[in-house]
Parts: structure tokens; sequence; C-alpha cells
């Protein structure tokens, strides 16, 4: 059996493109940890951090990231009169062997509250509903999909992606407090509710060709775990989603728990310290949750799968392709999912009440995928309404990075703007990683 090189035309770019060239959206945040005039350094980033305003009242926003360690769009897409024309023979060649990865977080804030008293004590509440999405793949697999089988014939490609998929509501509080004149503690507490979930706990895949009969023979071992979704193991199941009402969705009976620790540490009048770690706890899935294997060797004359040929260019079929090669096997199960644990450390320098200078360290682990990214920091106050702040930052898999943020103050009202990485914003079909936050806060009390 062979498979059709006309991948290129649809799934390729479906697969690898739906992410990659969703440059809009990267890594976690790291800017928003030098903004101490915006009450969302304190949710998003060290809950030790006392906000500029007494009282903050965070209207609803949405933040959205998206990261690929292995190629953007621009490198993939080659302008031609017309349009453009997909290429990914040059992303091939700088995949590595295996750990590629794409990555996409999305998060929609209902809303905050923060009040100080007698700026010593700080009180937060929050509700937010949040999407973290991890795929790791080997270079095998997009290479099938691109070019076909028929030139690795003979060869055993390792194709077995990874995938981890976390959705869920997070209704938290959060304390600050102040330990003398230098140092402040700060915790987040919350109570977790999950919607989503696909765990990947064993994923080996073998696909190999037999160089004179075209037979096509798979291994597998492979065990996913869902929650949220139907059995999709069952053929008889046409509904992805296992729940659509309204009770699901906003208290569902996944619980979980998670914590956000923090604390800042005033060395001098202009030089501060911050240290957190953020997202620690876990979500228990018992309901709609189901556990997929597939163990087994199995053969396939040339003739039987056809995944990709010509007379389907449209890959009608091929879910039924892949279902008959896997033979999927679903049970109920219940599972546990880490949530995405994120540490930093920062600091900054304060010469003047309107201007600082601040480094940020992250480091970020989440099921085998692990990464780290540095960036230091300007920001400005012009005046009483306006600051304005520029990043420059490294990250592990996606190198040098430009950000920026703004935020207007009009009487107690305050919109702002954030994103770690400015030029995919600019140039969609640009860089490997970028994400935005854009909302309105309510602030009183300088």
């Amino acid at each position: 059996m062979i498979i059709s090189p006309t991948i290129y035309k649809t799934a390729s770019l479906s697969v690898f493109l739906l992410l990659s060239s969703s440059q809009l959206v990267g890594q976690s945040e790291i800017g928003i940890l030098q903004t101490n005039h915006l009450v969302q350094s304190v949710i998003q980033g060290n809950p030790a951090n006392f906000t500029d305003f007494r009282f903050n009242l965070a209207l609803p926003s949405v933040y959205v990231g998206a990261s690929n360690s292995g190629f953007s769009a621009k490198e993939v897409l080659q302008e031609v009169p017309g349009g453009y024309r997909l290429q990914l023979d040059p992303a091939l060649a700088n995949l590595k062997e295996t750990g590629n990865h794409l990555g996409l977080t999305a998060a929609v804030q209902a809303g905050a509250l923060s009040f100080q008293v007698k700026r010593k004590v700080q009180f937060t509440f929050f509700q937010t509903t949040q999407l973290d999405v991890q795929l790791q793949y080997p270079k095998a697999l997009p290479e099938l999909l691109w070019r076909g089988n028929y030139p690795l014939v003979g060869q055993a490609l390792s194709v077995g992606p990874q995938l981890n998929v976390l959705g869920y509501n997070a209704y938290g509080g959060g304390l600050a407090f102040k330990v003398g004149e230098k140092v402040c503690l700060g915790a987040n507490l919350k109570l977790l509710t999950g919607l989503l979930g696909i765990q990947s706990e064993r994923n080996h895949l073998v696909l190999e060709t037999d160089p004179e009969y075209y037979q096509l023979s798979l291994e597998s071992d492979w065990l996913v775990k869902t929650a949220g979704l139907n059995d999709l193991s069952n053929e008889q199941t046409d509904a992805f989603l296992a729940d659509t009402q309204t009770s699901y969705f906003l208290n569902s009976k996944n619980y979980g728990v998670g914590a956000d620790l923090g604390l800042t540490w005033q060395a001098s009048p202009k030089w501060k310290v911050g240290l957190s770690v953020k997202d620690l706890g876990s979500i228990r899935w018992t309901q709609h949750a189901y556990a997929l294997a597939s163990k087994g060797n199995v053969q396939y004359e040339g003739a039987t799968i056809q995944l990709f040929s010509e007379e389907n260019e449209n890959l009608e079929g091929i879910g039924d392709s892949i279902a008959q090669l896997l033979e999927v096997q679903g049970t109920k199960a219940t599972f546990s999912t880490r949530l995405p644990l994120r540490s930093f450390l920062t600091t900054s320098w304060t010469p003047t009440p309107s201007f600082s200078l601040g480094t940020t360290f992250q480091y970020r682990s989440w099921y085998g995928l692990t990464g780290w990214y540095a960036s230091v920091q300007l920001q400005q106050r012009l005046g009483r309404v306006f600051y304005v702040g520029v990043l420059m930052g490294y990250g592990q898999y996606i190198g040098t990075q430009w950000g920026a943020n703004a935020s207007l103050r009009l009487g107690p009202f305050q919109f702002y703007a954030l994103t770690d990485s400015i030029m995919p914003l600019l140039d969609p079909f640009s860089g490997k990683s970028s994400n935005l936050r854009m909302g309105m806060n309510l602030a009183i009390g300088k």
C-alpha cells in the first residue's frame, strides 16, 4: 500500500499548521510579572505582589498563546501567484527525530476582585476558564504525512504522538500580607472543575511497509485516557463531547485543587526580588472518563487500507482507516491530571517612581516536556495615566523575541494589552511563538 503524496494539499496543512500558523497567539506569560499596576500580575504571576491600586475590579478578559518548536508558517508557505504553496521539506530537515512539540493555551477570565487593607493585607478573588494543549511528535509522523510511505518503504517508522489536553474552571481566592517592612508572602487557592481531559500514557506506534508486496504492518502499544468526551471506540456514538449542558460546564463532577505560592523581598529601596510557583495541584476525572487502548501487531494487504489516495483528496474515510488500523478498545476509567507547573524568579530595579528595569526567568514542566524562558523588561509611566513597556526575551525552543505592553487609565477605567512576542501579531506567518492578553479593569486608590 502506498499513501498518496497528495497529503500536502490537505492533512499536512490541517494537522501541523493549524496550531503553528495561528501565530497571533506562545509560551506562558512572562511580561505580566513586571506590571504591578495591573491586578493580573497577582493572578497570573506572583500572588505576593501588591498592586499599585488599593481596589481593583477586573472585567472579563481573554488570553491566547501558542508555540511551535519546529517551524514558523513563513518557513513552509511559499508565496506564488494567487496565494501560497505549502512546502514542508525545509521544515522536515530542521525537525528533531523526537521531542518536537506544539502548544496552545487559551483562557477567559470572567472577572476578578482585589482590595487592600491598610496596605498591609491584600485579598483577591477570581474565576478563570482555561484550556492547555500540548502535542509532542516524532519527525517520522509529519514526514509520513507529507511524503507518503513510498520513500519510506522498508523502514520501521515510530509515528506515535503524545497528546495532553486540559480544560477546566478555576474558582480562586488569594491572600498576600507583609512580614515586616521588606518581605511579602502570598498564596492563591483554587477549586477546579474539569471540563476536558486527554492524557497520553503510552504512545508506541510503529508503522512499516513491506518493500515487495507493500503490505502495511502496525505495531501498537498505546493508552490514552479521556474525560469530557464520549467513548471514542464506540462506533455507534456520533457526538464528540459527552455533555453540552450548561450545568456541566459550570460545575462538573471532576474536581481538583490548585495553588499558587509566592514571596517578594525588598532588598533595598530600589531593588526587589520575587519568587513564585504556579499551578501546584491536579484534577481527578470521574465523570465521562474512559481509557482507550490498542496493543498488538496487525497487518493489512496493500489494497485494503487507503489512507490517502489520488481519488480521495478530501480525506474522506480516513477516520475509518485509522480506526481499522488501531483496533481501539475503550473502557470506563478514573484518572488524575496534573496542572502545568510554572516557576518564576524576578528582579526589578526602580531608580525613579516612574521607571523600572526588570528581569524574569521562567521554568515550565508538564508531562515530559520542560522548558525555560528568560527576559529583560523596561517599564515606563508617562504622566499619570499611561504605562508602556518593552521586553526582550529568549526561549529554549523559540529563540529571541520582542514583546510590548501598554495600559491607559481614563478615570477609574484601565485599558490594557500585553504580548511577549509582538512580531507574529504584525505578521501572522512569522515567529514560532506568541501570546496576547487584553481587557479592562476598574482601578481605584493609587
